[in-house]
C-alpha cells in the first residue's frame, strides 16, 4: 500500500480526508477508537480530545504523527486541534507505558489540516499579533496560528512540533519527517 487516508468522521466537515503517500515506507494506522478506550479509562478526564489519527513509522525512520482535520483555518480550530493533539499523545503514551513500549526513540509531530485560510482571518490574525506584542502578553493564539501557517508552532508544554497543510493536498511522508 503506497497511501494511507485519515478520515473525519463529523458529517458535513469541509475536510473529510487527508492522504499520506509513502512510497517504499510501512507505516501503521492507529485507530482512533483505541485512543477513546484509553480516554474513557482514565477517570480523571473524561472529557478529554481524541485526534482524526494517528499513523506509526517504526523502521530507519521512527516517527508518530498526530492528525486533526478542520474545516476551517482560524485560531479557535487551530488551538482546538492543538488540545486533541496534546490529548492523543498523552492517551497514545498512556498505551504504549502498559504496553512497555519505549516511546522516547520517535519523533512526533502534530499536523493539521484545513481548508486554505481566508485573507480576512489571515490580516485579523496578524493585526491581532501586532497588538498582543505591543502590550506586551504573554501567550498569543494569533501568534500561534501564524507561527503554524509558517511551520514554526510548536506546543510549549510538550516541546512537540505542528505542521500545517491544506486540505486537498496529497502529502508526501517526506513532509513530515
Amino acid at each position: 500500500n503506497t497511501q494511507t487516508v485519515i478520515e473525519e468522521d463529523e458529517k458535513g466537515a469541509a475536510t473529510r480526508e487527508v492522504i499520506i503517500e509513502h512510497i517504499g515506507v510501512d507505516i501503521l494506522k492507529i485507530n482512533k477508537s483505541l485512543l477513546a478506550l484509553e480516554r474513557d479509562s482514565i477517570a480523571n478526564n473524561p472529557h478529554a480530545f481524541v485526534c482524526d489519527g494517528i499513523i506509526a513509522i517504526d523502521e530507519k525512520n521512527k516517527f508518530i504523527g498526530y492528525f486533526e482535520l478542520k474545516s476551517t483555518c482560524s485560531t479557535n480550530n487551530v488551538l482546538k486541534a492543538r488540545a486533541q493533539i496534546i490529548d492523543s499523545q498523552h492517551h497514545l503514551w498512556s498505551i504504549a507505558s502498559k504496553s512497555a513500549i519505549d516511546m522516547t526513540s520517535y519523533t512526533e509531530k502534530g499536523i493539521v489540516v484545513s481548508q486554505p485560510i481566508s485573507d480576512e482571518t489571515h490580516r485579523k490574525a496578524r493585526l491581532r499579533r501586532q497588538i498582543n506584542d505591543e502590550r506586551g502578553n504573554g501567550f498569543s493564539p494569533y501568534h500561534f496560528l501564524l507561527n503554524l501557517l509558517k511551520g514554526k508552532a510548536i506546543i510549549d508544554e510538550t516541546g512537540m512540533p505542528l505542521l500545517y497543510f491544506e486540505a486537498g493536498e496529497i502529502i508526501p511522508i517526506g513532509k513530515m519527517l
